[in-house]
């Protein structure tokens, strides 16, 4: 009936497996507690519901397999694929995700999702400036 990834009884600096299956994990904390050699995470079956919030576990440095599978954020994201580009966009040395080997062509539609929020960013960016180029025009006539 784990609730939390924090307040684990004192503190876990050798810590390399952690098996949360099927807790009551709904939110994972900004700041963690410090599990600096934490490599394998399993947090299937719990509550978590955003990726946002899923991807709060990669504050553990040396996490490389990692399973979030059967979670809502799991379950209302699109693919499966499109999941695991999201957490590859944001630690590349990522082994496994949810049991998958994690192969070049993972990473590689990791890399096309972050160009593309890139894109859509900086095209986003042009336009503001442009609008507030064009308004501050408006307002010197």
């Amino acid at each position: 009936m784990i609730t939390s990834l924090n307040g684990l009884e004192g503190t876990l600096p050798a810590l390399r497996r952690l098996h949360l299956r099927r807790n009551k994990i709904v939110n994972i904390e900004e700041e963690l507690q410090e599990m600096p050699e934490l490599v394998y995470l399993n947090v299937r079956h719990n509550a978590i519901e955003t990726v946002e919030m899923a991807l709060r576990v990669l504050q553990y440095p040396k996490l490389t397999d990692l399973n979030i599978i059967n979670n809502p954020c799991d379950l209302n994201c699109s693919s499966f694929n499109l999941l695991m580009a999201e957490f590859l966009c944001k630690r590349t040395a990522l082994t496994r995700f949810c049991k998958v080997r994690v192969q070049e062509s993972n990473l590689l539609e990791a890399v096309h999702l972050a160009k593309y929020r890139f894109e859509l960013s900086e095209a986003q960016r042009k336009a503001k400036e442009a609008a507030d180029a064009a308004a501050g025009a408006a307002n010197d006539d």
